[in-house]
């Protein structure tokens, strides 16, 4: 790289980092200026609070630069872009004979860089954090969840329902699970105060019922529902089951904080429905692509910015906005719409790759010589 290409890089992470740094502070100060009282109600003394308050949003900064990053990926290269545009820092490149999108290359550098950044923080710290990012304010466990109950496909709509559940501890409190036929002869109810999941065990995963057995002595079990009801040398009874604990819970939501590999595991898992798999699916395809749209946008930028006839630089500015707005919504539609199974979920990931790839290649021409 030259040295007007580690300026240029140089200044773009000052940037991004200096944009992250204010709106997670501003987060920081609107959400802690209103649950305030979460934080004292459990806290001893300030020193105490202090502490909860500085962990609470620790945890929070992993989620926050994962929802936000490739945001600011843009609005740094916007901001880089306009400010070489004022101080004419561009005019001496374009007289050497450097094309103008040579200036791109370390603002696309910067990109990969923030988005590798990005990669890392959803596979490594997210998936390790998941507890805590869910944890209640003040509280440094993970407060208890309402449940929402799942039919296990896997074993013939098998239902199972409960009051809460930890997810820390992987417990459904006040458990309920339905027992169809053909696991037993009729259909059965069995009601148990805790119900813990073990993600393996001999014969699979599933669920440990604790004091189930009486329950479960009147009923006629199958010889097909032997294989998955299986009984302790205690009062407790074993179900396998593919629906894990964090199933139960939030299932709008919480797969964003799974892993790669942790999500593909899901997919594949026949457990829980088509629906869904249908959403968690669409997300898979979302990671992959989202790279490519954001390095993407931030050449789209270059030609709006930096337009060969302009009445000023506010007006690129507004300009660039609105068609980097038009294309989150196209971007949001098509997540919308593959979701919803109204387009194959690999052209609703795959469409605003193209669309936003095409307007670069079609402003390119506008740009300033």
């Amino acid at each position: 790289m030259t040295i007007f290409d580690k300026y240029v890089l140089k200044r773009f992470l000052h940037t991004f980092c200096v944009l992250f740094l204010a709106t997670f502070g501003l987060y920081v100060v609107f959400d802690l200026f209103t649950n305030v009282d979460a934080f004292q109600a459990d806290s001893k003394n300030t020193v105490e609070m202090v502490k909860q308050i500085g962990t609470y949003y620790g945890y929070q900064a992993v989620q926050f630069f994962e929802l936000i990053g490739t945001v600011l990926v843009v609005i740094a290269a916007m901001v880089v872009l306009a400010m070489m545009h004022k101080r004419s820092e561009v005019h001496p490149v374009l007289a050497a004979g450097i094309p103008t999108f040579r200036v791109a290359v370390p603002l696309v550098v910067g990109a990969v860089a923030v988005n590798g950044a990005l990669i890392a923080n959803q596979e490594l710290l997210i998936p390790t954090v998941s507890h805590q990012l869910q944890s209640a304010r003040g509280s440094e466990e993970t407060e208890r969840r309402e449940v929402e109950p799942v039919h296990d496909h896997f074993n013939h709509m098998m239902r199972i329902d409960g009051e809460t559940i930890s997810p820390s501890t992987r417990t459904l409190h006040n458990a309920i699970f339905t027992l169809p036929n053909p696991l037993v002869r009729e259909v059965v109810t069995v009601s148990t105060p805790e119900a813990v999941y073990y993600p393996s065990s001999r014969r699979g995963p599933g669920w440990l019922l604790k004091s189930a057995k009486e329950s479960l002595q009147k009923a006629l079990v199958t010889e097909k529902g032997r294989e998955v009801i299986l009984p302790t040398q205690t009062d407790d009874v074993f179900i396998v089951s593919k629906v894990s604990f964090d199933q139960l819970y939030n299932r709008g939501s919480n797969y964003k904080l799974l892993s790669a590999a942790q999500l593909v595991h899901r997919i594949r898992n026949p457990a829980t429905g088509f629906i869904p798999i249908r959403a968690q699916g669409m997300h898979l395809h979302f990671r992959v692509t989202r790279p490519l749209i954001n390095i993407a946008t931030v050449l789209l930028t270059v030609p709006l910015i930096l337009k060969r006839e302009s009445r000023s630089l506010v007006t690129n500015m507004a300009v660039c906005t609105l068609v980097l707005g038009v294309f989150y919504g196209i971007m949001q539609a098509s997540l919308y719409f593959g979701t919803a199974s109204l387009m194959a979920t690999d052209y609703a990931a795959w469409l605003p790759v193209v669309a936003t790839g095409a307007a670069a290649a079609w402003f390119a021409p506008t740009v300033q010589t």
